[in-house]
C-alpha cells in the first residue's frame, strides 16, 4: 500500500510539474511581448539619459551610440552655471513647493468630501455626488479665463496661491476616495458610534488610516499633474523667480538648443527623475488603491 501511495504521489507531482511547464511555455510569448513593450517605452528615456552623459562632439555624430564614450557629467555641471539665463534649480524649488502644497490640499478637500458621500446618510446625497462627478466633463480650458480674472481680483497673480489653489476641488479625487471608502465595512463605523465616537473621530482614526492606498494613489496623480502643468503657470506667472520647471525647460531649450543638446537633455532628466522616483517607490500603493476602487483595467 505504501508503495502504491508513493507511486500515486509521484504521478501527481509529475502531472503538476508538467502543468506548470505548459503554463510557463504558454506564458513565454506574453512575457516576451511585455519585455519588448517595456523596452520600447523606456528607449526614449534611456536615450535622453545617455545623451546627457555625452560630450558635445559625440552627440551629433551620424553613428548612433547607446554607450557614452567617454561618459561625462559636464552637462549637469553646466546647469548650475550662474552665467546661464535660466536658473533650473530655482524653478525646481518653485515646482516642488507648488506640487507638494497642491497635493496636500487636494488630499484634504477630497478626503473630507469623499467621507461625506461614502459614510453619511442624508437626503440628496446621490444627486450631489452626481453633480460633483458631472464637473469632470467640463473642459479645464473653459475655466481659465474666469480663474485668471479671479486671481487678478484677489491680487494673487505671480504667487504660489495662483499656482496651487485653482484645481484643489478635485472631482476625480472625490470619486476615487469615495469608491475606496464605500468598501470599508460599516460595522467599524457603527461600533465606533456605539462607543460614543463622533464622525470627525471616525474620519481621522478609522477611515483615513484604512484608506492609505487610495490616498497614496491620489497623492501621486495630483503631484504629477501639478508638476507637469505648463499652460496655467504660463498664464499666471510673469517673473523669473516664480517660473516653474516646465516653463524653464521650454525657455532653456529655446535659448540653448542650437548648441547644447547635452545640457538640454540634462535639464530634462532633472525634471523627469523626481516624479519617476516617486512613482517607482509608491507603485504598490497605486496597485492596491486601483484594485479596491474598481479603476483597474
Amino acid at each position: 500500500m505504501l508503495h502504491l501511495r508513493r507511486q500515486g504521489l509521484g504521478r501527481v507531482s509529475t502531472t503538476t510539474a508538467r502543468s506548470k511547464a505548459l503554463k510557463g511555455i504558454k506564458a513565454t510569448p506574453f512575457f516576451v511581448l511585455l519585455v519588448l513593450l517595456a523596452l520600447l517605452w523606456g528607449a526614449p528615456l534611456l536615450w535622453m539619459l545617455v545623451t546627457s552623459l555625452k560630450h558635445e562632439w559625440t552627440i551629433l555624430t551620424p553613428r548612433v551610440s547607446w554607450i557614452p564614450n567617454p561618459p561625462t557629467l559636464a552637462n549637469y555641471h553646466e546647469l548650475i552655471d550662474p552665467a546661464r539665463a535660466v536658473n533650473i534649480f530655482n524653478s525646481f524649488k518653485t515646482s516642488l513647493i507648488a506640487a507638494v502644497s497642491y497635493t496636500l490640499l487636494v488630499l484634504t478637500t477630497s478626503s473630507f468630501a469623499a467621507f461625506v458621500f461614502a459614510r453619511l446618510e442624508f437626503r440628496g446625497r446621490n444627486f450631489l455626488f452626481l453633480v460633483v462627478l458631472s464637473s469632470i466633463m467640463v473642459p479645464s480650458d473653459t475655466l481659465m479665463v474666469p480663474l485668471y480674472l479671479l486671481m487678478y481680483k484677489m491680487n494673487w497673480l505671480d504667487t504660489y496661491m495662483a499656482l496651487v489653489l485653482p484645481g484643489i476641488g478635485n472631482a476625480f479625487g472625490v470619486f476615487l476616495l469615495r469608491q475606496f471608502m464605500v468598501s470599508i465595512p460599516k460595522e467599524l463605523q457603527e461600533a465606533a458610534l456605539v462607543d460614543g465616537a463622533g464622525y470627525f473621530y471616525i474620519f481621522l482614526r478609522i477611515i483615513i488610516p484604512l484608506s492609505k492606498p487610495a490616498l497614496a494613489t491620489l497623492a501621486i496623480f495630483s503631484f504629477i499633474t501639478n508638476w507637469n502643468s505648463f499652460l496655467w503657470p504660463l498664464i499666471v506667472v510673469s517673473s523669473d523667480d516664480m517660473m516653474t520647471l516646465p516653463m524653464a525647460l521650454v525657455q532653456f531649450r529655446s535659448s540653448y538648443a542650437s548648441m547644447d543638446y547635452g545640457v538640454v537633455m540634462a535639464s530634462v532628466m532633472v525634471a523627469v527623475l523626481f516624479p519617476l522616483l516617486v512613482f517607482f517607490f509608491a507603485q504598490d500603493f497605486i496597485i492596491k488603491g486601483m484594485s479596491r476602487t474598481g479603476l483597474k483595467g
